[in-house]
């Protein structure tokens, strides 16, 4: 593949916003940007030196593919390390949450990655964590930061279904002392180890990725709908929450009526706030495919096999009667395993052993992501279109069952990304407005 700079991701609608080439560019030429629902790279053409042969961007750039098998075998040799289709390496499976209640209960399912970095900050292992919260001033946009304390982390409890950028993160840690965490998807951590390859300072700043479980990347879209689908307008917003209060959670949304907005001077004394929670199950699940991103279409990667311990929900079997909320891990370092086993000793967290198919059983995507997706990415290649490279062999679904996954989808995505079809998506889901 031609060397090019990341213009190439863009144009070949395979850039995942993750941001990580701004901090990449020796001559800070791109800048990431806010544009049509996510997060896109714009690179100024006139500092840009990939005419000279410079191409940073690119080779770090996990839109245009990775050699994930090699990268996972050259970080993950040690001894008791397994090998599994769909998880990647690994070293154990658990379940458990923190045993902070109001932890447990606010943060994503359990709250086990929040809890394990306030663990590893108070015992002075790392000196920051880069995790991501709802920006202040605008709660429909996100923010990337390095929590160093249990109230900055917590600031950030809960999933954000919206892009992400690493942005600035890179040049923010290498210029600080000690050692960080990188909170992210397995896109971004994608990013974040090809980025090692070339860059040993960053990569000795690292203690550890910590993964969470993805399915598929969202656009700023989904937020916009959520909101207008049940009238309320971003100027009424007080707290926003996509998955707050108890296992799986509820949409969770606190707003100024429109009647009351005049009559408020501080929306912080919570005058004339109304509250609204709709449960996970209903809000988000039947919202299917409408707001996904193109390039997540390709993705072979649940689990976030290049982090070195990754967290997710575990809704399957005996854990769905669990109403305060549990995460399923994997460990795939021995020292992680055994700060987790020491976190659970101290009191941090609780920490029981799982099986591999229970653990599977609960995260079925991950099938789709191994046979369907590779699959997906023949059809484009053979339309003549642009794809990530994998250097892997998959056995795919066959090209019809491919063909109409992939339909659906496009259709779906056609219609959310053009507001003004909104009106059609009531048709494949229900009125949210039913369930207030």
């Amino acid at each position: 593949m031609e060397k090019k700079n990341i213009s190439y991701t863009v144009e070949n609608d395979l850039c995942l916003g993750c941001g990580i080439c701004q901090d990449a560019c020796p001559l800070h030429a791109i800048e990431v940007k806010a544009i049509k629902g996510t997060f896109s790279p714009i690179v100024n053409e006139e500092i840009c030196a990939n005419g000279k042969g410079c191409h940073r961007c690119f080779d770090i750039c996990p839109g245009v593919g990775i050699n994930l098998k090699q990268i996972a075998k050259n970080n993950f040799n040690q001894d008791n390390i397994n090998y599994d289709t769909y998880i990647g390496h690994y070293r154990s499976f658990y379940v458990g949450h923190s045993t902070d209640k109001e932890i447990r209960y606010h943060c994503t399912s359990g709250g086990m990655t929040s809890q394990f970095i306030i663990y590893l900050l108070e015992k002075k292992i790392i000196e920051g964590a880069i995790v991501t919260k709802f920006n202040n001033k605008n709660p429909l946009m996100v923010n990337t930061f390095i929590a160093r304390n249990k109230e900055e982390v917590l600031s950030a409890k809960g999933s954000k279904y919206a892009p992400v950028t690493m942005a600035g993160i890179v040049d923010s840690i290498k210029n600080k002392d000690g050692k960080f965490v990188i909170v992210g998807l397995p896109c971004h951590i994608h990013g974040f180890r090809k980025l090692e390859l070339i860059d040993k300072k960053f990569k000795q700043k690292i203690f550890a990725y910590f993964g969470l479980y993805c399915s598929c990347g969202r656009t700023f879209y989904l937020t916009d709908y959520t909101l207008k689908n049940n009238c309320i307008s971003r100027d009424q917003l007080t707290y926003f929450a996509y998955r707050d209060n108890g296992c799986m959670g509820n949409l969770h949304i606190q707003y100024v009526e429109k009647n009351s907005l005049s009559r408020i001077h501080n929306i912080s004394e919570n005058k004339f706030v109304t509250s609204l929670q709709i449960p996970y199950q209903k809000y988000y699940l039947t919202l299917r495919s409408f707001f996904n991103v193109h390039r997540c279409l390709y993705c072979i990667d649940h689990f976030a096999e290049l982090s070195d311990i990754s967290f997710g929900d575990i809704h399957f079997g005996k854990y769905i009667e669990d109403k305060l909320g549990i995460n399923s891990v994997v460990t795939r370092r021995n020292d992680l395993d055994n700060l987790l086993r020491e976190a659970k000793d101290e009191g941090y967290i609780t920490l029981d052993e799982v099986s591999k198919s229970n653990l599977l059983s609960s995260q079925k995507y991950a099938m789709v992501k191994k046979h369907t997706n590779p699959a997906i990415i023949k059809i484009y290649r053979t339309l003549g279109f642009k794809t990530p490279q994998y250097n892997e062999i998959f056995k795919t679904v066959s090209t019809a069952k491919a063909m109409k996954s992939l339909m659906i989808k496009k259709v779906q995505m056609f219609i959310g990304s053009h507001k003004s079809l909104w009106w059609l998506i009531k048709f494949g889901c229900k009125n949210m407005r039913n369930w207030k």
